[in-house]
Formats: structure tokens, C-alpha cells, sequence
């Protein structure tokens, strides 16, 4: 049996050369809007696969069997979707889109691996996570 994370960091971990071979199979090579979101996803499964050697989450610890695995997977492809349709029909989007979704991207990652990180941090010292901070209960009722 291996890990849930395997199967998980895996996937994520696979995405950038993923939607490489799309790029070469569809010859996209000129597709700015398709290199923006292989710099956007690909850096997106490097850092899941950082973030988990450097503060795992014991959620993804336990051992699955291979069919549990393989459905993580059929689960997950569906964040393929996106870069299929975007590289197949050879979408292109202007500049100040591209600009907007890379600010958003990087204000989302911030504060996923922020928030990981301080629920991390906060279970290792039995501190309680959602008394302060990113997960604090003040911050999601506004």
C-alpha cells in the first residue's frame, strides 16, 4: 500500500511535463496564454510537493490501496480539463488577463501555503490553529 499524498504529489507533481506533451502534441509552442499556465500550474505542483516534505498534513499520511489511488487520480484529472480545452482550441488571452490571473494565483498560493503552514505549526506545539491567524473564526465570518 502506499500513501494517499504518493498518489496526490504524484499527480500534481506530473502536471507541468503534463501539459507539455499537450503543447508539443498540439504544436502550441506559440500559445502564450498556454506557457502562462504552465508556469502557473507547473509551479503550483512543485510547491504541493514542497509544502508536503516541508510541512506535511497527516490527512494524506495513511496507506490506501492501489483502486483508492487510481480513483484520486480519476478525481484529480479533472483539473486537466482546463489546460486541454485551453491548448486545444489554441486560446489566447490578452495581457492584462494573463496579468490578473498571475496576481490572483499568487495571492491564492500565499495563502494556501500560509494557511497550511500555521495549521501545521499550531498542531506540532498543540496549539489551537483556529484561534489566531489565517484560520482564525473572526476571519471567515467576514
Amino acid at each position: 500500500m502506499m500513501r494517499m499524498r504518493t498518489y496526490i504529489n504524484l499527480f500534481k507533481g506530473l502536471t507541468a511535463p503534463f501539459v507539455l506533451l499537450m503543447m508539443a502534441y498540439f504544436d502550441a509552442w506559440q500559445n502564450q496564454t498556454a506557457w502562462v499556465y504552465l508556469g502557473l500550474h507547473g509551479s503550483y505542483g512543485t510547491l504541493w510537493v514542497l509544502k508536503g516534505q516541508f510541512f506535511p498534513d497527516k490527512t494524506w499520511e495513511r496507506g490506501i490501496n492501489w483502486y483508492l489511488g487510481v480513483g484520486i487520480w480519476l478525481a484529480l484529472a479533472f483539473y486537466l480539463i482546463a489546460p486541454w480545452l485551453l491548448i486545444a482550441r489554441s486560446i489566447q488571452h490578452p495581457g492584462w488577463f494573463l496579468a490578473t490571473a498571475t496576481f490572483l494565483f499568487v495571492l491564492g498560493i500565499f495563502l494556501h501555503v500560509a494557511a497550511d503552514m500555521q495549521k501545521f505549526t499550531a498542531l506540532k506545539v498543540n496549539y489551537p490553529a483556529a484561534s489566531g491567524g489565517a484560520l482564525s473564526p473572526s476571519l471567515r465570518r467576514s
